[in-house]
């Protein structure tokens, strides 16, 4: 290794301190008179020495009260060679030793950087996203829930759906200003509520699977799959976009696998263990379904109403009633 490069942790994208030697030995400790001057407590004064022998570098371990750790094994004599690439862990700081030689990973592209980096492009592209996903949410809820002309409940669901894409984007927008100094607020806003609008366009799976199953728990387990793919879809673009970690994807899959569990596991034992409610092995069919036969709920209910008059003003009147009542609409 012809020469010494020490880095020393990193710091918000950029090492925080690289410190290059040549065929003079490198000290390193709290003393300021090391080559390199480390804070940390758990260091000695002099703590190592890095020394070239043979055109080939080797480190020193001068204060031994702490264990001295290379490429996380503990060294077992007070002088090793290093070679490029190995990490050297003293206390509670590491260090990297490399050489100008040293191949770097290859540049990883931004994705979407081309056309969301335009200024107001970009925040005009998110904003009008969050606003057409909060509109897709409400009509989802009017037609398979709410069925009613209440214009206000469905203002509160799209103002609650753009408030909640708003709040979650910001906090990552916060972390990515903090971690790397860079918000990236437009990007956290456009893939959150890509998020969102899938989970509005899934969610009602879940009903369709209790529907043709007739089993609750193939719901919960259908929730509980669904849950866990779209958050960790949705983290991972979160977490690259605001730390640009190594393997963005895994911390994504513990995080949404963490959260799930704790999430189903606090709902499970909360459960009562006697129900006085009574329940059912098959739910009804979901509002959606309906319109494959051209009715929907209210003309059924509407349908059973006039059934059930027809039924009493024959019971009244004494006259027998018919095989197949025909209702008819006042």
């Amino acid at each position: 290794m012809e020469s010494l490069i020490v880095c020393v942790g990193e710091r918000r994208g950029h090492v925080a301190e690289l410190v290059r030697g040549s065929d003079d030995p490198v000290t390193v400790g709290r003393s300021l008179d090391n080559t390199v001057v480390l804070t940390d407590p758990y260091v000695g004064q002099h703590q190592l020495v890095f020394f070239k022998q043979d055109a080939h570098w080797h480190v020193e371990v001068v204060d031994d009260v702490n264990p001295v750790l290379l490429n996380d094994a503990m060294l077992k004599r007070r002088t090793f060679p290093v070679t490029s690439g190995d990490r050297i862990t003293i206390g509670r700081t590491h260090l990297d030793i490399y050489s100008q030689g040293y191949q770097v990973e290859p540049t990883r592209k931004l994705l979407l950087s081309n056309w969301l980096y335009g200024g107001k492009t970009a925040f005009c592209v998110a904003f009008l996203t969050v606003l057409i996903i909060a509109l897709l949410d409400a009509l989802f809820d009017y037609f398979m829930y709410a069925q009613s002309n209440e214009w206000k409940s469905q203002l509160n669901t799209v103002f609650s759906t753009a408030a909640s894409i708003l709040v979650w984007a910001s906090v990552w927008s916060l972390i990515g200003r903090l971690a790397r100094e860079q918000a990236h607020y437009a990007l956290q806003l456009l893939v959150t509520s890509l998020a969102c609008g899938l989970m509005v366009l899934t969610i009602p799976l879940i009903d369709l699977v209790n529907y043709i199953t007739s089993s609750n728990l193939a719901g919960a387990i259908a929730a509980c799959t669904l849950t866990f793919i779209l958050l960790a879809w949705l983290l991972r673009w979160n977490i690259y976009f605001s730390t640009h970690p190594p393997k963005p994807a895994l911390t994504a899959l513990l995080i949404s696998s963490a959260c799930v569990f704790t999430y189903y596991g606090l709902a499970v034992l909360k459960e009562p263990d006697f129900i006085l409610s009574p329940q059912y092995s098959a739910s009804l069919k979901p509002p959606f379904v309906l319109l494959q036969s051209g009715q929907s709920i209210g003309d059924f209910l509407f349908d059973a109403s006039v059934l059930t008059d027809a039924f009493d003003v024959d019971v009244d009147s004494g006259s027998s009633l018919d095989a197949n009542p025909t209702p008819t609409a006042e």
